[in-house]
């Protein structure tokens, strides 16, 4: 079974490496209010910024803009609806710059993660 991550590549988190589990993923700052959702102390992000969707027909999440102020770029492409990712996508939010991952159980082997 593939596992499906966020690494941080710029901005105040750079680093985190977030794995992304359940149908759904709220991104955004502290103080949403909402379950699984992955916290950015940035203040360029807003508390609900972007949603992840999972889509099991594509094996992959789907990212829906949530943000009017500034909207969530993938790979420099304001996301306008749902937008699937694919392996390797710069997704851009406010000053944050995450890439999406996608590993294969032979990637996994001896890889770890922090959050």
């Amino acid at each position: 079974m593939s596992t499906h991550q966020l690494v941080i590549l710029e901005g105040r988190d750079t680093g985190q490496v977030h794995p992304l589990q359940g149908p759904q993923v709220v991104l955004g700052r502290p103080g949403s209010g909402l379950e699984n959702t992955l916290e950015f102390e940035d203040p360029s992000v807003s508390r609900v910024h972007a949603v992840l969707d999972w889509c099991e027909e594509a094996g992959a999440f789907e990212i829906s803009n949530r943000s009017f102020t500034n909207p969530v770029r993938v790979d420099g492409v304001p996301a306008s609806g749902r937008t699937r990712l694919s392996p390797g996508a710069r997704i851009q939010r406010g000053s944050l710059l995450a890439e999406y991952r996608r590993l294969e159980p032979d990637q996994q082997a001896g890889r770890q993660t922090s959050m």
